[in-house]
């Protein structure tokens, strides 16, 4: 009975020991396989660094960023006192500027609101329009060189309003005096409003 025990514990030990070995032989492989892997993905990420570095150059040379910008469109997160937060796209997608814009409203901003013009002074702007474009043709034909022609009458006009009617979700343009390209807060001239 004692030789029994001892070849049945003797088995289980070295039944556990060839499992743990068998179980380290397949580890030591999984991890060989992992390592080989890891290598390949890094030579991966290194090619599309490489690639990615490549192509931005090429984007910059064909669509340069602005090197000064004087006016921002976006949209109202906040009204305060005497500023408006706007967020605002990316202006060039190589280039971060900052998303929200603080812009101070002083006594010589001038704010504004884009509003259709009434159809009879449209209809009217459009017949002078008509008129002068005739007349200048009518120049042309008799030879008489014509330094500029006018520009049709927009449908809409701009009808001044106060900071505080502007709300939160309205689309804005804003124009500066200053380059703004990466101002966070700056002083804005006018700011228009479409409506």
């Amino acid at each position: 009975m004692k030789n029994k025990f001892l070849i049945l514990a003797i088995g289980g030990i070295l039944g556990v020991s060839i499992g743990f070995l068998i179980e380290y032989f397949f580890a030591q492989k999984a991890v060989s396989r992992l390592t080989k892997e890891k290598k390949e993905y890094e030579l991966e990420i290194q090619k599309a660094e490489k690639e990615i570095k490549r192509l931005e150059k090429i984007i910059k040379e064909v669509l340069p960023p602005p090197k000064e910008i004087f006016a921002l469109g976006g949209e109202v997160t906040r009204v305060k006192a005497n500023s408006l937060i706007i967020e605002v796209p990316q202006i060039h997608p190589l280039e971060k500027t900052p998303s929200q814009r603080e812009v101070m409203v002083t006594k010589e901003t001038k704010i504004v609101k884009v509003v259709p013009k009434s159809l009879e002074l449209y209809e009217q702007e459009m017949k002078q329009y008509h008129l002068k474009e005739k007349e200048l043709f009518e120049k042309e034909k008799r030879g008489i060189a014509i330094k500029s022609w006018p520009s049709p009458p927009e449908p809409f006009e701009e009808k001044e309003i106060e900071l505080k009617e502007i709300k939160v979700g309205d689309e804005v343009s804003v124009i500066a005096q200053e380059d703004i390209k990466f101002a966070e807060k700056f002083k804005a001239v006018k700011i228009k409003i479409e409506e």
